[in-house]
């Protein structure tokens, strides 16, 4: 599978791998299974940006939970493991 680029009426060029859609929707089924009401994940994007161009070549998935208030906290220790 090749990566396919898109280009946006402001000029910045997005390269984004097959890979990076794959792992993407992995992380949704994946979350979905696990958690069937959750409505929400959360993820890194890695690549390159030069000039104008924005080549998004690999995926982090991202732990979290939310507090009592609502408010999403990031899941470091898993974060910093995948990194």
């Amino acid at each position: 599978m090749e990566a396919k680029a898109v280009k946006a009426t402001s000029g910045l060029k997005v390269l984004a791998h097959a890979l990076v859609i794959m792992n993407i929707a992995d992380h949704c089924n994946r979350s979905r299974y696990i958690e069937p009401k959750l409505n929400r994940v959360l993820g890194v994007l890695l690549g390159n940006f030069e000039g104008r161009n924005l080549d998004i070549s690999n995926t982090i998935e991202i732990a979290y939970t939310k507090n009592k208030s609502g408010d999403i906290e990031v899941n470091k220790a898993f974060l910093h493991r995948r990194i």
